[in-house]
């Protein structure tokens, strides 16, 4: 089976009607040959842990030119590195995520010290360094449990690769309506379903997003505006804000072994939230979890996305398989870059998200091409008819290829976390 056809898009041999806009349409400057799109990976299917493929980000500031704004002529700078050559199998086909054992539970043998009630550590655990038990917990997810095999267990092993700090992923898009909050929260709940370690989705939309809904469903709950409350608070009584683990669960959701912290639901409330309260959101949150990912807004310009962007180690772009969805997610690009975040524009992942059965009058090769001259990877996720009814998301309903899609996607970015160097 094709790759177009295994995703349910127009055959290759299709000719588009409409053309993405040229302007975007440019290769990253190069000092050398740039890889073609053979040789470029649209998923990174299951297989064997690649070497690094860049070293660490630069700082916004001083970061080499690596890709002009519109109208302007490339600057030389450092050769984009090609992704990893897909193993042999269908082309870009994500390969299903793997059946639940006999009893329903899930194939990492962690068991969750957030789940319900929340413990506190014993004396004894709590003297342990906070890296020693991330580390002897992901060492933990790899004995015992489901046994896989041969590529299976490869993506499993790149899914679970240690990070040595807390790592911040953004996700984003200036279209509305492409499959955004959908992926921030799948993406959030495979990283939870499969790491020992802890794993926390924020809602940093200042228009009432949706994503604690799509998580937990229409409720009553603290929002992460009362998140950065409390810890003013704590920290005008003079003391050192929230630390203990117990006091932030206090305002967050809980989605199976995923944390939420919830947008402010009142649109003229949630419209205040600015960069300084994302930023201190975002500082609470790094005391308490490995991994957070931000479902941001969609306005590039808002003060709020201003923080999202200074504090991202990777970004995500979220696409659908239509033109006018495509222009925007290269304007996002664009916007990125104009912004002083070259290297976030690099190393970014496009999302690909079908958000119909099939893709109508468009070749889905073509646009894979198209984003991967502007960007290092692009990631395809088929459509799912769970996903795509809008309500709340329940993990296991979702079907194995697009579960699988996302598990390609998780591994992709763990693929990076051997880059990150120790620290805040």
């Amino acid at each position: 089976m094709s790759e177009n056809s295994a995703f349910g898009a127009s055959s290759a041999a299709d000719q588009d009607e409409d053309e993405l806009p040229p302007s975007h349409a440019r290769t990253l400057p190069a000092s050398g040959t740039q890889p073609s799109s053979a040789q470029q990976a649209t998923v990174h299917p299951a297989g064997p842990a690649p070497s690094p493929a860049h070293a660490p980000s630069p700082a916004p500031g001083p970061a080499p030119v690596q890709r002009p704004p519109s109208g302007r002529e490339p600057a030389p700078g450092p050769a984009a590195t090609p992704a990893p050559a897909p193993l042999p199998g269908p082309a870009g086909a994500p390969a299903p995520a793997p059946a639940p054992l006999p009893n329903g539970s899930s194939p990492n043998p962690y068991v969750n010290p957030y789940a319900g009630q929340y413990q506190p550590p014993s004396p004894a655990v709590s003297a342990i360094s906070t890296d020693a038990q991330r580390s002897g917990l992901l060492r933990l997810v790899g004995r015992g449990g489901a046994r896989s095999s041969g590529p299976e267990q490869q993506r499993l092993a790149r899914l679970q690769t240690p990070v040595p700090r807390p790592y911040r992923i953004s996700v984003t898009s200036i279209k509305g309506g492409v499959g955004k909050t959908t992926t921030s929260a799948m993406l959030g709940l495979t990283f939870a379903h499969y790491r020992a370690d802890r794993t926390v989705v924020i809602d940093a939309n200042p228009h009432a997003g949706t994503l604690a809904d799509r998580l937990l469903g229409e409720r009553i709950m603290p929002t992460v505006r009362d998140l950065v409350g409390a810890e003013r608070h704590r920290r005008a009584l003079g003391g050192q804000g929230l630390t203990d683990p117990l006091h932030i669960h206090q305002y967050l959701g809980q989605a199976d072994r995923l944390m939420v912290a919830a947008s402010e639901q009142s649109p003229d409330i949630s419209e205040l939230f600015d960069e300084e309260q994302y930023r201190t959101a975002q500082d609470v949150l790094t005391r308490a979890f490995d991994i957070v990912v931000t479902d941001s807004g969609t306005g590039m310009k808002h003060s709020a996305m201003k923080g999202t962007l200074a504090t991202t180690d990777r970004l995500i772009v979220v696409a659908a398989p239509r033109f006018d969805a495509a222009r925007r997610a290269a304007k996002t690009l664009d916007e990125v870059y104009a912004q002083g975040y070259p290297h976030l524009v690099r190393d970014a992942v496009v999302v690909i998200t079908m958000d119909a059965p099939k893709a109508v009058g468009i070749n889905m090769n073509t646009l894979v091409d198209y984003f991967q001259q502007l960007c290092t990877h692009v990631v395809r996720v088929p459509y799912d008819q769970h996903l795509y009814a809008g309500g709340t998301i329940q993990y296991d309903r979702v079907s194995p290829t697009t579960r699988g899609a996302y598990m390609d996607l998780a591994a992709l970015l763990a693929d990076g976390f051997g880059n990150v160097l120790p620290g805040r």
